[in-house]
């Protein structure tokens, strides 16, 4: 599977119990300051994105390829999700629930 990315949503890959976050979001906590600890990295703003559709006449995407086996999920999720409920919670929401 291949998919682009720009901005802060993610996309997640559920497989055999585990979750795992697909995309690194373009914000300026993530950005390269190779001078600041990662302390200080923690104490900048976590709502502030780098890149996004519309801020300029271009953007860069990010291409990923992810492998795909039978039974794995994915989840495309807006940052309201993922700024408001862990990847545990978010993992836990996809067991299926006995009936």
């Amino acid at each position: 599977m291949y998919f682009g990315h720009v901005g802060d949503s993610r996309a997640y890959r559920i497989r055999a119990g585990h979750i795992e976050q697909l995309t690194r979001d373009h914000s300026l906590q993530n950005e390269p300051f190779p001078n600041m600890t990662e302390a200080e990295r923690q104490e900048l703003p976590r709502n502030v994105i780098t890149r996004a559709l519309g801020m300029d006449g271009t953007v860069n995407v990010d291409l990923t390829a992810a492998d795909m086996l039978i039974g794995d999920v994915f989840l495309l999720c807006s940052d309201g999700l993922s700024s408001m409920v862990t990847d545990e919670a978010i993992l836990a929401s996809s067991r299926p629930r006995p009936t």
